[in-house]
């Protein structure tokens, strides 16, 4: 028999070729997924990310660089693995730029683990890449009803707002990823520039 993660690909690919079953090969993954371990980790998961994210607003430029990859590796931990692979499949569709069949993977992982901010990101980044910006907006929001101090979603934010033109919601969105990781070098140049532009503003 095989295992559920063997299953999983077997049945995205179908839902490929057969696009009209999409909808009932959908519901068979969710269900094959009650069967996977449970993803439910959040409280454990939610301490230790709280205690790094406060080591973080005040840690050294050396140190913020080991913390910052603990903070990214609790961020991937699911405590499934449907979902992992999915996401990994995820992933990788983004980096072959892929970022539609991407897309779809990550709504595949939403379905399955809607608190699982990762995939919202994600799925941000590749509405992004497709200049969808109100979808990779709505998704960065979500992400952050999830977890207020996820740098990566603000910092996405931030960069949605400067490509609307919202300079001023941009530069708010940069001073919070920077209160909580301040040393985050992409965002300190971010919020330089926008700044900049702020001030130029008319009163």
């Amino acid at each position: 028999m095989l295992e559920i993660p063997q299953l999983v690909p077997n049945i995205i690919g179908m839902a490929n070729r057969y696009p009209e079953f999409k909808y009932a090969l959908t519901a068979t993954l969710l269900a094959i997924s009650l069967c996977a371990p449970s993803f439910s980790v959040a409280d454990t998961k939610s301490s230790r990310l709280d205690e790094l994210y406060q080591k973080l607003s005040n840690a050294t430029q050396s140190e913020s660089v080991l913390l910052e990859k603990e903070v990214r590796f609790l961020w991937q931990q699911s405590g499934s693995n449907v979902v992992d692979l999915l996401l990994k499949r995820a992933q990788n569709a983004q980096n072959r730029l892929e970022h539609g069949l991407a897309a779809e993977h990550f709504t595949a992982v939403i379905e399955l683990a809607p608190e699982f901010s990762p995939a919202w990101t994600g799925r941000a980044s590749a509405y992004l890449a497709l200049e969808l910006h109100g979808p990779a907006l709505s998704d960065l929001e979500h992400a952050l009803t999830l977890d207020t101090q996820n740098f990566e979603a603000l910092t996405g934010l931030g960069f949605i707002l400067e490509q609307i033109d919202a300079p001023e919601r941009a530069l708010r969105a940069y001073d919070e990823v920077l209160a909580i990781h301040p040393h985050l070098e992409q965002v300190i140049n971010a919020r330089s520039r926008v700044a900049e532009k702020v001030s130029g503003l008319p009163l």
